[in-house]
């Protein structure tokens, strides 16, 4: 029943990171003089395994993290952190 839960909320902030990658709106630091954008996608102190229903998020991430190279990068470059997921080969091929 947790890992339901976890999973939700997991699903909801992966909708708002890849809703934000789409608006230009990601987080933004500055290192070494470069303007650095961020996006975490984490679960926290959580794990989990990769799971089949996550495959059209990680093909709408991908298409997300396109499309704000394209369209909101200005210069800028993003940085993306994943932890707490399993990450099989499929997902990495969809990523590239």
């Amino acid at each position: 029943a947790q890992d339901a839960v976890d999973m939700q909320r997991y699903l909801g902030f992966f909708k708002e990171t890849i809703q934000s990658l789409r608006l230009g709106t990601v987080s933004q630091s500055f290192r070494r003089g470069s303007v650095c954008k961020s996006v975490d996608i984490s679960l926290g102190s959580n794990s989990a395994d990769h799971d089949e229903l996550l495959l059209p998020y990680w093909k709408e991430f991908a298409a997300a993290l396109k499309h704000w190279s394209e369209y909101h990068s200005d210069g800028s470059y993003l940085e993306v952190s994943i932890q707490g997921i399993e990450i099989p080969r499929e997902v990495l091929d969809i990523l590239r």
